[in-house]
């Protein structure tokens, strides 16, 4: 599963429903896999060098404030250094 996957639901007729977007806390680049690419794009998201949206603006708020921070940006670091984890939300 990576951020910004289409999942389709259909009704017992066939008839298409809904469509879900994934959204992976961490994968921001939508590539499947939380790495330092990610961290350089929220890191570029807040410097206001790269605008995230959408699912990936989503997938940056690791800690699950309703923004993306600064703190995103640490726990991302603290997450590739093998410090913490990313917890479901």
């Amino acid at each position: 599963m990576k951020t910004g996957m289409k999942v389709e639901a259909y009704d017992t007729n066939g008839l298409l429903q809904t469509v879900f977007t994934a959204v992976v806390t961490g994968d921001v680049n939508g590539d499947g896999n939380v790495s330092i690419t990610d961290l350089v794009q929220i890191n570029r998201h807040l410097l206001g060098l790269q605008k995230i949206t959408g699912a990936a603006l989503a997938a940056s708020d690791l800690n699950n404030s309703a923004s993306v921070t600064i703190s995103d940006l640490v726990k991302i670091n603290r997450v590739l250094l093998g410090l913490e984890t990313i917890t479901a939300y």
